[in-house]
């Protein structure tokens, strides 16, 4: 329901999504395809949909705070991860294998360098990239490719496990705490 407003930026090497009050799409001044596009736009609106900034804003305040908490960088890098995980499952979701290995190269286009005119642009931690780093994008190629519909079966062993290691770890809590002495 919110208009998102297109900036080109001649200094911007991918594809970005930034703006905590009034966000906004950045993407490099170069010529692109319409499929391209498409594929940056609908990948940037899915992260704006999902609020991925707030998350994002919200790990690097509890950073600050707790500037001393190496778990804290492991879990930041988590959370982007999972962040452009989910976002390509929910792109490729309608797509056809072709159509994949058209998103995967539209990677690849915005995670090579571009030579600039001596300008360079710090990727802060207020947007959302299309790319991060090589191994995350070689990663996340991997589960474009070979992303499968999970079977029925998985889903239910997936489902049991889950219901009973929530009921059974607190009752194991349970029987496993000391009895409190009733003394008076």
């Amino acid at each position: 329901t919110k208009n998102i407003t297109l900036y080109h930026a001649p200094w911007l090497s991918t594809p970005v999504l930034t703006g905590f009050f009034h966000p906004c799409i950045a993407i490099p001044d170069t010529q692109m395809p319409q499929t391209q596009l498409s594929f940056i736009f609908t990948h940037e609106l899915i992260h704006y949909k999902r609020r991925d900034l707030y998350y994002k804003w919200l790990i690097q305040a509890v950073r600050c705070i707790h500037w001393f908490n190496p778990f804290l960088h492991l879990l930041e890098k988590e959370v982007n991860k999972a962040c452009e995980l989910s976002c390509d499952e929910t792109v490729i979701h309608a797509l056809g294998s072709r159509e994949r290995k058209a998103y995967g190269d539209t990677l690849l286009l915005c995670a090579r360098p571009r030579q600039t005119s001596g300008h360079s642009i710090n990727q802060s931690v207020s947007s959302v990239m299309l790319t991060e780093n090589a191994a995350q994008l070689k990663e996340r190629l991997g589960a474009i490719m070979n992303d499968q519909k999970k079977s029925k079966k998985t889903i239910f062993s997936t489902a049991a496990a889950t219901v009973c290691l929530c009921i059974c770890f607190p009752l194991l809590g349970t029987y496993a705490a000391p009895a409190a002495s009733t003394q008076a």
